[in-house]
């Protein structure tokens, strides 16, 4: 399930991702109160249709995003720019405790995007952002995570992808405060092995050689040894060199590693 309410999906875009269309329920509402009438609806009905808890399929419901919502009254407002902050987060608060008591013992997997908005006059005082949206949503989630862009990924002068740093505020399941880097090409998703370049100097497998020249430093490259051979390589062209030299590959991670690299290249 797909609760559009910012209606900035595409389908040719989620398809490349790899979403299944078919299987996709794609809802555009107006408001929060149709997003979450929608989206009780759609858990209520597998529900309805499922024998018992453990024959429910599994179910993945996105909802895109809270801090983008507008309320029923605020929509039907002559007035532009009346606030209705409040009413907001009632409504969400109020749905998210409906949501959580209806899927708690079913298959169902809720991801809700939103956004950071900007503390006026904060004085040095605490965090300098908040999350819009009311508290019943921090409270109820299992996983929060904090996306923060900090970088773009191209290829020449052509950007293809992005950069963001991931840090857990929130986990019930594990340990919190985890931070991670991710990055993503705009027309095939995550970069799954961008984490490489640093677990591979972690492992000892990349080791620094010498100091880094200005240049170096303008394009974010370094000269690394890789048994015993000094090669210029950056986080963001070292899938490139395994892709391109079977040699590194195997040192890095042991024979026929290329050709997995190659097939999904």
């Amino acid at each position: 399930l797909l609760e559009d309410i910012e209606g900035s999906a595409d389908k040719e875009r989620l398809k490349a991702l790899g979403v299944d269309l078919d299987m996709l329920i794609w809802r555009s509402p107006e408001t929060l109160e149709e997003a979450y009438k929608d989206y009780l609806g759609v858990i209520q009905t597998i529900r309805d249709k499922s024998e018992t808890k453990d024959k429910m399929p599994p179910m993945l419901a996105v909802l895109d995003s809270v801090g983008g919502g507008t309320s029923q009254k605020e929509f039907e407002d002559e007035e532009i720019g009346t606030s209705e902050n409040a009413l907001r987060a009632r409504v969400n608060n109020a749905a998210v405790r409906r949501i959580a008591a209806m899927s708690k013992d079913y298959d169902v997997t809720h991801i809700w995007l939103n956004h950071i908005r900007s503390k006026i006059r904060v004085f040095g005082m605490g965090a300098d952002w908040f999350v819009p949206g009311g508290s019943q949503i921090a409270f109820q989630a299992a996983l929060r995570v904090r996306l923060q862009h900090i970088g773009l990924i191209k290829r020449g002068d052509t950007v293809v992808g992005a950069e963001c740093k991931a840090s857990v505020i929130k986990n019930k399941t594990y340990k919190p405060h985890e931070k991670a880097i991710l990055a993503w090409e705009f027309d095939t998703g995550i970069i799954r092995d961008y984490n490489l370049f640093e677990e591979l100097i972690e492992a000892g497998k990349l080791k620094k050689a010498g100091a880094e020249s200005k240049t170096e430093k303008a394009d974010k490259r370094s000269n690394y040894v890789i048994d015993g051979t000094s090669v210029t390589v950056s986080a963001k062209n070292l899938l490139e060199l395994i892709q391109t030299d079977s040699k590194v590959a195997e040192i890095l991670f042991g024979p026929g590693v290329i050709e997995r690299y190659k097939t999904k290249c």
